[in-house]
């Protein structure tokens, strides 16, 4: 399972995610069975596209936070109507939450991972 949290929420946010369904966990890390998390920054071009993915803190770092930038580049983002298009920093939080017992299991996982500060 894989969590995504907006760490800066903004009412004026010009640009959201076009698909909102889950996110994949990466194969690299399933396979591995590796759980952890990421905090990146993603920068959106007032086109809508991804200019620029920095790593805040990810932990464990090595095995996150190329799996999880590749997963961020694969976003598409799509303009709020009331809101005038321009260049925006989102902060995210990616939570990789494995279970090998059970789905509902990981969301438990996941659940108390997210309380927990990601160094």
């Amino acid at each position: 399972m894989v969590s995504l949290t907006d760490l800066n929420p903004s009412v004026h946010e010009a640009w959201q995610r076009v698909n909102k369904e889950p996110l994949h966990y990466p194969r690299s890390l399933a396979i591995n069975e590796i759980a952890g998390c990421g905090v990146f920054d993603v920068f959106v071009s007032s086109q809508g596209q991804t200019d620029s993915i920095r790593l805040i803190s990810a932990s464990p770092e090595a095995q996150i936070s190329l799996p999880a930038q590749r997963l961020i580049e694969t976003w598409q983002w799509k303009a709020l109507p009331s809101v005038p298009l321009a260049a925006e920093k989102k902060r995210v939080r990616l939570d990789f939450c494995y279970s090998a017992l059970s789905q509902r299991d990981a969301t438990q996982l996941c659940r108390a991972q997210r309380e927990q500060a990601c160094i």
